[in-house]
């Protein structure tokens, strides 16, 4: 082919080709910009720089992460502990940099960001998904520090890399990625994670159990019982049906005289050994109990809507203290005033011995429903045939009917 030919075609694909060039550029330009409808700030800096770690406002940082300033290794933390890192930012850009949003790829990581202002007081920021965590001033140093739950983590007795990704305004780094690194061990699976009595009688006692089963990958084996609460009695015996190690252990519990009503926590400690016979930390079961009166209401009051003589309310009373039985003698309103507007009928809900049972159900209707103008609140009092339970109160609230 002629070289004069070549020469001018080499020149007009050339000059074809600039104007694709420049709307290329153009269109990555507007990818990097904010797509929140800001302006993006002169990329005249360098953005939010990591620096290498030094002493932090909350506590120092480990060694090793001078080389690699966006990484962080928590190593093997045992499970149930909590642990964090804080991260040193820099804004080199000459004007201030918001922070965006933080997105953490687990929601065991919670991350949180700060620094101290001119005047000396920390400026915190807001948790990220609430519009904009933070506006860094230009030449601050701030912290984010991303603290890690292992308790709410899914993976266990594994190897895990956790990313946290950091969204800015700096049109010279708008993104930045960073990193850590944490292997929970977890040492026994409990099922349940804890023993649950439920509820029980103030004046009785209830059993719960839990199988603590030696977690893969784990050597540690159950010793002895260190410490358990007052009325708490507790038995551990050793199975393996899984083909590893286990204990179920059998918790008996019996409230003490003058315990109060409501919810009751505690915590059993078991000793703890390697393979080898060394003792280890030991193992922390959680207790929890509803104490309740021994003889309960269910639900708790009468709530009534006088819309007409059909109208009622109804509620259960029934023991909780095993083969109890009780009768009702009497029943009677608190306020007399209020005997006189509705009616009140207690029935054993099962069949009853002797005038006895261990339910009776109790129903309130409206004698005179429009007599009933407006909210009224009160107590009916029910005399028991029982030598420990003398009289049980339970409340009532009838409200009027809308009427046109």
């Amino acid at each position: 082919m002629d070289r004069a030919f070549v020469q001018p075609m080499r020149t007009m694909v050339t000059r074809s080709l600039l104007p694709l060039l420049f709307l290329a550029l153009a269109s990555c330009a507007e990818a990097d910009a904010p797509t929140d409808g800001r302006e993006a700030p002169a990329a005249t800096g360098e953005g939010l720089v990591l620096l290498p770690a030094e002493e932090s406002l909350v506590g120092p940082i480990a060694e090793g992460a001078l080389e690699r300033p966006y990484y962080h290794d928590f190593g093997e933390v045992r499970d149930g502990a909590s642990v964090s890192h804080a991260f040193r930012l820099e804004n080199r850009d000459p004007v201030p940099v918001t922070i965006q949003k933080i997105t953490a790829a687990c929601g065991c990581a919670v991350p949180s960001v700060r620094y101290v202002g001119a005047d000396g007081v920390a400026v915190e920021g807001s948790p990220s998904g609430r519009g904009d965590v933070i506006t860094l001033p230009a030449g601050v140093i701030a912290e984010l520090e991303i603290r890690i739950d292992t308790a709410t983590m899914t993976t266990k007795n594994a190897h895990k890399t956790l990313t946290t990704l950091v969204t800015t305004d700096s049109a010279a780094r708008r993104y930045i990625t960073l990193e850590t690194h944490i292997f929970v061990q977890k040492l026994f699976d409990l099922v349940p994670s804890g023993v649950n009595f439920g509820r029980v009688p103030l004046n009785g006692e209830a059993v719960g159990s839990c199988t603590i089963v030696q977690a893969v990958g784990s050597d540690l084996e159950l010793g002895e019982i260190l410490s358990a609460p007052v009325g708490v009695e507790l038995e551990v015996e050793r199975a393996d049906p899984l083909g590893r190690p286990s204990w179920k252990l059998t918790a008996r519990i019996t409230p003490e005289a003058g315990t109060q009503p409501g919810r009751w926590t505690g915590e059993v400690v078991l000793s703890t050994r390697d393979g080898a016979g060394t003792e280890d930390e030991p193992l922390v079961l959680g207790l929890q109990a509803d104490l309740a009166p021994d003889i309960v209401t269910s639900p708790p009051s009468l709530i009534l809507v006088a819309r007409d003589a059909q109208s009622a309310a109804q509620v259960v009373v029934s023991t909780l203290l095993p083969g109890h039985s009780f009768g009702v003698r009497e029943t009677r309103f608190v306020a007399q005033d209020h005997a006189a507007l509705f009616d009140l009928v207690c029935e054993p809900t099962e069949p009853a011995t002797s005038g006895r049972s261990s339910s009776w159900t109790l129903r309130l209707t409206s004698r005179t429903p429009e007599a009933v103008t407006e909210v009224l609140r009160g107590e009916v009092e029910l005399m028991l045939d029982d030598p420990q339970h003398e009289s049980l109160r339970v409340k009532y609230v009838a409200h009027p009917a809308q009427r046109p």
